[in-house]
Parts: C-alpha cells; structure tokens; sequence
C-alpha cells in the first residue's frame, strides 16, 4: 500500500494557543501531549473544520471554561485587532510534492468559514489538482509587520512569490465543488458531496475529537454520539438493527430444519 498522499504539517495562523504555529506530523503516529487548557483538544476541532467547513455541522470536542472558547468564531486570537485566523493542511501527494488545503475563518458569526485549496496551476475547472514542490508554512500567511493577510492579500502573495494560486469557496455550490476537487485528487477517501456520505464523515472525525467523553465500549453511549438529533438515521438503524434480527432467527430456525 503506497504511503501517499499523507498530512505532512497542520498550520495555524492567528488561532487561540496555536498562534503561527506548524505541526510537522510523522508518517506513522504523532503525540500532542501536555496539561489541560493548553490547546490539545483545537488541534483535533481545526482538522475537523478543513474537511468539514460548515458551521452548522462542526462539533467542539471538549467543553471550554468560556462558553465562547468553543465556538468557531472563538478560534482567532482574543485580541480587538484580530478580525479573523487561518488554519491549513499540507498534504504531501507524492514525495516532496504538496498540495494545501485549509479554511479562513472569521471571528464575526454572521461570517461563513471559506475552505480554500493551494495549487500550482490556476485551473480549478478541470478538477485537477497541479502539486508544487514547496510546503507552505505560517510565515507564508503574514507580512513582514508580522500582521496576517487577508484573502485578498494572500493570493496575491502566494502568486507573486511561489506562483501559486490560492481559490477560497464561498457559497454551498462552491463548496460542493471544494469537496469534488478533495475526492477527485484523492485527498479525502469518500465522496463529501453526498449528504450522507458527509455526515457520517462529521462523525468519524468528531470521534477523534471526544476520545474522552465517547465510551466506545458502551452501545447507548455511542447511539447518542451518532444519532443526536438526527431522527431519520435513529429511525434507519432502528429498522436495520430488527431486520438483522429476523435475519438471525430465521437462520437458526433453517439450520434446527436442517439438523
């Protein structure tokens, strides 16, 4: 099984704890470690927001001391200079060649967050991504005054100095196509344009994200985690679950026939 594509680094820039930070990871595991309140828990719920950018399907994975720590719009800096944060995804396609995915976010709640992807070329029409061969890093989102680019700025710099071009996704048709081109390119395994197929994802990676809260070992446990408030997928497992059932029965009443 080829190792690649793989997260090479997850960067922050003007995010709470994690300010203009990158986090190199390691092929096999990496370890974030340290006391309680030092930023572990966002390391998870910034992943969860680049491959699942929609505000009403993000879930924190730990309850903050202010209630504000675990809203999106809590994720910039406390500071009344800072309006808005980035944080990225490097992935590395082949072997030292990258692609960024990653997500603007604003710290006004009427704001919507913007995915956007990096690439080489500046053609996002024919859903194929072009790898560049030098991973972008927190320095490359901020200006010499150490103040953070806004979007406008930052593709305008990415292009002058690496030649590459940055395109944000706004509105759900274009983030629809945000999650086409990740599939296409095989940057994510599942199609995220499918409804379902999204879900269950927001799922998977919020897991990660309540490793302590979740019991795994507990079946009420994790019908509460996947189902919440989403009655029409209770109702399914509930109808699949009794079909099982009856499969179960009729099988053992086949093979006391049989016997």
């Amino acid at each position: 099984m080829s190792k690649y594509p793989r997260i090479y680094a997850l960067s922050t820039v003007g995010v709470r704890q994690h300010n203009n930070s990158d986090y190199l990871l390691h092929p096999v595991r990496t370890d974030f470690t340290g006391d309680n309140g030092l930023g572990k828990s966002i390391i998870a719920d910034l992943m969860q927001l680049v491959f699942i950018p929609k505000r009403d399907m993000w879930r924190p994975g730990t309850e903050g001391v202010d209630k504000n720590d675990r809203r999106i719009e809590g994720i910039p800096l406390n500071k009344d200079y800072v309006q808005y944060a980035y944080t990225f995804i490097t992935i590395e396609r082949y072997q030292g060649r990258f692609i960024t995915m990653g997500v603007y976010i604003p710290k006004n709640s009427r704001l919507p967050v913007r995915p956007f992807i990096v690439q080489k070329s500046d053609d996002f029409e024919s859903k194929t991504l072009i790898s560049f061969d030098h991973p972008l890093k927190a320095t490359d989102f901020i200006d010499e005054n150490k103040n953070t680019l806004d979007l406008r700025e930052l593709k305008e710099h990415l292009k002058a100095k690496y030649g590459l071009t940055l395109k944000d996704f706004f509105k759900s048709d274009e983030i629809n196509l945000y999650y086409e081109l990740l599939y296409k390119n095989q940057l994510v395994p599942i199609d995220l344009t499918k409804e379902t197929n999204l879900k269950t994802y927001a799922k998977v990676l919020q897991s990660f994200a309540r490793a302590k809260t979740l019991d795994i070992t507990n079946s009420r446990s994790l019908q509460n985690f996947l189902f919440e408030d989403n009655h029409d997928i209770k109702n399914l497992f509930d109808e699949q679950k009794d079909l099982l059932v009856s499969y179960i029965r009729q099988y053992n009443t086949n093979r006391s026939l049989i016997k």
